[in-house]
């Protein structure tokens, strides 16, 4: 009885994942190895050009290595809200919103660059009564911010560090890299912020001039003005798109 569970779940779990491995696939014929979405996918970028974020009812994961088709990089997000969880609550589409609409990143540049303690920030208060609802228990809050003071002084003083240097022993860097800040790219190559918020805000408070960011997915528009700038049939459509596209951080890592 046991051996049939067992095999029932593992069957399920492999129903689950094939679409993503027929994906893969598809993308690696497709595209080629080089230029198919993979989960290692880490480019470098100025964190101030990072300015707005994909929040509300994403069509993927900060966890996936995609392609994304639709209109989640053009509808925007007007409101402001203190949590992601909170605004999917609000709104029933995905959208992109300017990362000051986002008490976190306020609440921290408030806290870091104009020495207003915690206590008296919105995102605090917004945790605050979570914690009155049963969310969290009282100390975790206090601890959290402790940890978020103790990141930025060691940027701070000692420099960025990307995750995958610091952890070189990993069997597969996939799994280092899945702990950057991740992002995703719009049709017109705008790098939008999808997770790893702390470590973000700290590298532009801190003035860091480039940070590892992992892909994690693409619209379907830019991924053909990628592939088109590798393989050079850009120059033969518009010399201006070629310069910008192939000037990109997502197209120059694989030149």
């Amino acid at each position: 009885m046991v051996d049939v569970k067992k095999r029932a779940s593992r069957i399920k779990k492999c129903i689950k994942s094939a679409p993503r491995v027929f994906k893969k696939k598809y993308w690696a014929l497709k595209y080629g190895r080089k230029l198919a979405p993979k989960k290692q996918d880490v480019i470098y970028v100025d964190p101030l050009e990072i300015a707005r974020m994909v929040t509300g009812h994403r069509p993927f994961s900060s966890r996936d290595a995609t392609i994304a088709d639709g209109d989640w990089d053009q509808k925007t997000v007007d409101v402001r809200f203190c949590s992601e969880r909170q605004l999917r609550n609000r709104i029933d589409y995905a959208g992109v919103a300017p990362l000051e609409n986002y008490e976190f990143f306020v609440s921290a540049r408030d806290h870091f660059l104009k020495g207003i303690p915690w206590e008296q920030t919105s995102f605090y208060a917004y945790k605050e009564k979570q914690k009155e609802q049963g969310y969290y228990a009282p100390h975790k809050i206090k601890k959290r911010l402790e940890w978020f003071d103790e990141l930025y002084h060691d940027v701070k003083n000692n420099g960025y560090k990307s995750q995958v240097k610091n952890h070189a022993a990993y069997s597969e860097i996939a799994s280092a890299a899945s702990n950057e800040v991740t992002v995703a790219i719009a049709r017109d190559g705008e790098i939008l912020f999808l997770d790893g918020r702390h470590r973000l805000v700290v590298a532009q408070l801190c003035g860091v001039d480039a940070i590892p960011v992992r892909v994690a997915a693409r619209h379907r528009n830019w991924q053909l003005k990628r592939v088109a700038a590798i393989r050079g049939e850009g120059e033969k459509t518009s010399s201006i798109l070629w310069s910008v596209v192939s000037a990109h951080p997502d197209v120059r890592s694989l030149f």
